[in-house]
């Protein structure tokens, strides 16, 4: 079997950090409450926060800090190794993203398209609203605060999101966009925003500094294959 491309490894990294403290879902009532309503981001907020998220392996706790232009343009940080950075033609589904792997210095470019080609649906509010759109049936009702969590950056109102076997207690402050805390079903905090400033961004944050990097252009690689 061929090894992946270093493209699609570098890629693969950098949605795995975006997918992280993505809700989970579970079997529950009826659904009472749509996700559109609730989790609203028709007129998006400029926001800057930093957060804390459960790794994949369920043990470690990584670092990300996240720079969001409206509906225009997002940078998140995921500790030392990576850089993402999408850009966002509003109204549209259709973005371009690159990842910066930090370590090995290289930059990929894919648009959105492409990773629908290679089975990755994320849309635009996955990538700069911090929650998972459920994909299929699931359930949505107002919630009280989870047994050990603790006192958030902001205002926020609590929701228990169920699908696929799972629910996640989501806490979302309809001012930033942007869930302040994610708990799972076993009461583990998998995200927790840590710092939160509202208000404009400097156009300079969301350039890509790709000095000395490597170019892998992921979209003449899936287009190729």
């Amino acid at each position: 079997m061929p090894k992946p491309s270093a493209s699609k490894r570098v890629l693969a990294l950098g949605l795995a950090a975006l997918a992280a403290g993505a809700a989970g879902a579970a079997p529950a009532p009826p659904a009472s409450l749509r996700f559109e309503q609730v989790f609203d981001t028709r007129r998006p907020a400029s926001v800057h926060y930093e957060a804390q998220f459960l790794a994949r392996d369920g043990r470690r706790t990584q670092q990300v800090q996240a720079w969001r232009d409206g509906d225009l343009r997002l940078k998140r940080r995921t500790g030392d190794a990576l850089e993402v950075y999408a850009v966002h033609a509003p109204g549209e589904p259709e973005y371009e993203m690159t990842v910066l792997d930090l370590r090995r210095k290289i930059m990929t470019r894919i648009a959105r398209t492409n990773l629908f080609r290679i089975g990755n649906f994320t849309d635009w509010f996955d990538l700069a609203h911090g929650l998972k759109h459920p994909r299929g049936d699931y359930t949505l009702r107002s919630a009280s605060p989870p047994q050990g969590a603790g006192p958030q950056v902001g205002a926020c109102t609590w929701y228990a999101l169920g699908q696929v076997g799972r629910v996640s207690d989501v806490c979302w402050s309809v001012r930033a966009q942007l869930p302040l805390a994610i708990v799972d079903a076993q009461g583990r905090t998998v995200w927790q925003v840590t710092r939160l400033v509202l208000g404009p961004i400097a156009p300079e944050v969301f350039q890509v500094d790709a000095r000395d990097y490597v170019l892998n252009d992921a979209n003449s690689d899936i287009e190729r294959d």
